[in-house]
C-alpha cells in the first residue's frame, strides 16, 4: 500500500485492521528513482522512520508488516552515462534501507526491481546487481510483467534461483494496466478469466521454489478494472 505521511493515520489504520480481519498483511510502499542517489538516501531513512512511528502508536492488528521500496533508478539520466555507478548507489541504497528498517523492528523489507537486472554486472566482477539487491533484503518482488505463463517464468527464473541460493523470498509480477505500446506485458486485454488461468500456470510451475512467495499482481485498481 503507497504511503504518504499527508494522508490521516485514522485511513491507515481503518484500511489495516479490516485487511488483517481477512487475514492480510499490509506492507508501506513508497519509492522513486532519485532515492538511489546519495544526496536523497534520508528520503528512505524519513520513510521507515514514519513507518516505525505509526506502528508504534497504534495497535497490533493496525501495524504494517513490512515495507518495500520501489526505487528504479533505471530511469534517472545518470544511469545512461554512467550505469556502474548509479547500480552501486542502488545496493548501497537497498543495503542502508535494510539496516535502517532491522535497527529497532522487526518488520520485513522487500523492493520491486525489474526482471533484467540478473543482466547487469557488478563492475567489481562480484555478480549481478539483482543477486547483489536481492541478498541485502527480506524479499523481492521481480517486475516480469507478460501476459503468458511461461514467459513470466522465464523472466523470473532467474531470480528463483537466486533467491533459493540465498535463502530469500521472491515474488512474481504481473501487470493489469493497459500499455498499448507493449500490449504482451499485460494482461489488460487478456481480461481476468485468462489472468486467473495464466497465473495457476505459473503457480503450479514455480512451487518447487523454496523462494517462491506468491503472485504480486498491479495493481488493485488495474485488477479490479479487467473484464471478466
Amino acid at each position: 500500500m503507497h504511503v504518504s505521511a499527508g494522508v490521516a493515520k485514522s485511513a491507515y489504520q481503518s484500511f489495516i485492521k479490516s485487511a488483517a480481519a481477512g487475514g492480510i498483511q499490509v506492507f508501506a510502499l513508497d519509492g522513486a528513482p532519485d532515492w538511489a542517489l546519495p544526496e536523497n538516501r534520508q528520503k528512505i531513512t524519513d520513510m521507515v522512520d514514519w513507518v516505525k512511528a505509526y506502528n508504534a502508536s497504534v495497535l497490533e492488528n493496525e501495524r504494517f508488516t513490512g515495507i518495500q521500496v520501489d526505487i528504479e533508478p533505471y530511469l534517472l539520466p545518470e544511469w545512461t552515462s554512467d550505469p556502474n555507478t548509479v547500480a552501486e548507489y542502488w545496493r548501497q541504497a537497498i543495503a542502508g534501507f535494510h539496516e535502517s528498517v532491522k535497527k529497532d523492528s522487526a518488520l520485513t523489507t522487500a523492493a520491486a526491481v525489474p526482471f533484467w537486472l540478473d543482466s547487469v554486472k557488478l563492475s567489481d566482477g562480484s555478480g549481478t546487481l539483482s543477486e547483489a539487491i536481492m541478498a541485502e533484503l527480506d524479499e523481492t518482488a521481480v517486475m516480469s510483467y507478460r501476459d503468458k505463463a511461461m514467459d513470466v517464468v522465464d523472466l523470473a527464473a532467474a531470480e528463483l534461483a537466486a533467491g533459493d541460493r540465498l535463502g530469500k523470498k521472491v515474488w512474481i509480477g504481473v501487470e493489469t494496466n493497459p500499455a498499448p505500446d507493449t500490449p504482451f506485458v499485460t494482461f489488460y486485454e487478456e481480461g481476468r478469466k485468462e489472468m486467473e488461468r495464466q497465473l495457476a500456470l505459473i503457480d503450479g510451475t514455480v512451487q518447487i521454489h523454496p523462494s517462491y512467495a506468491g503472485i504480486s499482481v498491479h495493481d488493485y485498481a488495474g485488477w479490479r478494472a479487467l473484464k471478466n
